[in-house]
């Protein structure tokens, strides 16, 4: 299912409790491909990113996220939210370039929904927040 598209249309689609989010990632100039004979990059990068649900862990609330695939030059910005009446608060937040696996933490305290939304960022152009996997979770 991992199907490479344009930055700026990336998808989220829920699959084994995770959401797998693939995205064409387009550098600067004509795509080539590379070939022993040239030995020119490849422009085309296609990243994966896998959000795990937000899940109990301690005193808080902890959420895995791995990206792949991804060269040095994909920023990537991770948000572990949880709902309010007024609508989401950021938790916990992290930024990394590349291919990493993340963990988020933070406190929680009473029964809310919790979920992680990532954006990616190439040549100073960022794809839109996609959303991971929502869990209601009770901390007491």
């Amino acid at each position: 299912m991992k199907k490479a598209i344009p930055l700026k249309r990336m998808t989220a689609a829920a699959t084994a409790g995770s959401a797998l989010l693939t995205a064409g990632l387009l550098a600067a100039g004509p795509a080539q491909a590379a070939t022993p004979e040239t030995n020119s990059p490849v422009s085309a990068l296609a990243c994966v990113v896998d959000l795990d649900p937000p899940t109990r862990g301690g005193a808080g609330v902890t959420a895995l996220i791995r990206t792949s695939g991804c060269s040095q030059g994909v920023k990537w910005t991770a948000k572990l939210q949880s709902s309010r009446w007024w609508g989401w608060a950021d938790d916990a937040e992290q930024t990394w370039n590349g291919s990493q696996s993340r963990r988020l933490t933070a406190g929680c305290a009473g029964v809310h929904d919790h979920r992680v939304i990532v954006q990616a960022v190439v040549d100073g152009q960022g794809s839109p927040w996609k959303v991971g996997p929502k869990a209601t979770l009770n901390c007491g």
